[in-house]
């Protein structure tokens, strides 16, 4: 089965080795099914950056994205370097 999806709810944090920070309104992109989709992170709390903790936040897409089998956990990447790791609560399909 797999997940489609136009904006999702959960956590986000740095992944392993990564010191720079991240704010609200960044624009990593997602690793998808058929390789790389756009989105747009925005925080619960906009003035906290994203680290090593875990915050809420919500990834956003312009268009309907297909991940892999049920998706729990998505990479983000800036350029070809894997800096953020966001783990799925809840999708919306519209």
């Amino acid at each position: 089965m797999k997940t489609i999806a136009m904006k999702l709810f959960g956590t986000v944090r740095l992944a392993t080795g990564i010191s720079r920070s991240y704010v609200s309104g960044s624009r990593p992109l997602a690793k998808a099914a058929n390789g790389f989709a756009d989105c747009e992170l925005l925080l619960e709390e906009p003035h906290i950056n994203v680290g090593a903790a875990s915050v809420s936040a919500s990834l956003s897409f312009p268009r309907v994205v297909e991940f892999k089998d049920a998706t729990y956990s998505i990479d983000l990447y800036d350029g070809k370097k894997n800096v953020m790791i966001f783990d799925v609560d809840q999708y919306i399909y519209k």
